[in-house]
């Protein structure tokens, strides 16, 4: 059906290159337009109460978002953080196979693990505007992952492992930092932890991509433009 289309829209620059790879695709009918964040709907979050108990919004704190599986990464974070010297409570908001393994190896390391019932989504971006980092440690080719993209809506301060359509979000050094492989991320961790400078900028370089690269009046402007596009080529044109 794909291969039908007059257009197919990738989330990413990986996506799509993984479809034209393929060769099931016409490449010249694959775009790169990606999800949307709606900022009006984080900006509401951000105004809602502290949701914690145990930390206060100007505690410093370390956060994970996400499945506590090995596709997301979340099983290098012990021996990560005890790598860059990282000594912050880590929150961990999520669910998975690993919590048990994750709770031993924390405690074995002396580590601060601290693990959450279930939050909706208005806590969850108010956890990762107040984070002093928020830890994206993701193993497999992520298309384009919605925890960067509402993190980036939040101005969080973020370290990521540059895997499939991560690098679309995460510039380096600019918003947030983006890692090669574990030695560069627990880096990055001790860096945006450390350096204030460092950490205010890219807050602030996450926030400018969500609102320039991923907001939705920009991303459903590309949409329309695309499918007025694809009206165009038809014959007798739009109608």
């Amino acid at each position: 059906m794909l291969a039908t289309c007059d257009a197919t829209i990738a989330v990413s620059r990986y996506v799509r290159d993984e479809l034209a790879i393929s060769g099931r695709l016409d490449g010249t009918r694959l775009y790169n337009i990606p999800n949307l964040v709606h900022l009006p709907s984080v900006e509401r979050a951000l105004a809602t109460e502290w949701p914690l108990n145990d930390i206060s919004p100007v505690d410093s704190f370390a956060l994970f978002v996400g499945k506590f599986d090995v596709n997301k990464g979340v099983d290098l974070l012990p021996r990560v953080l005890k790598q860059a010297g990282v000594a912050l409570p880590v929150v961990l908001a999520g669910d998975g196979p690993l919590k048990s393994q994750l709770a031993r190896e924390a405690e074995a390391l002396g580590l601060d693990f601290r693990f959450l019932e279930w939050l909706g989504n208005d806590a969850i971006l108010r956890l990762m505007q107040a984070a002093r980092v928020l830890l994206f440690p993701s193993a497999w080719q992520e298309p384009l992952s919605r925890v960067l993209l509402e993190g980036c809506g939040a101005g969080a301060a973020i370290v990521a492992l540059n895997t499939g359509g991560t690098g679309d979000i995460i510039a380096h050094g600019v918003s947030g930092w983006l890692a090669s492989n574990q030695a560069e991320f627990a880096e990055g961790a001790k860096r945006v932890v450390e350096d204030d400078t460092l950490n205010l900028r890219i807050r602030a370089g996450a926030r400018t991509r969500a609102e320039t690269v991923f907001s939705a009046p920009v991303v459903s402007a590309q949409i329309e433009a695309l499918y007025n596009s694809v009206l165009d080529d038809l014959p007798g044109g739009a109608t």
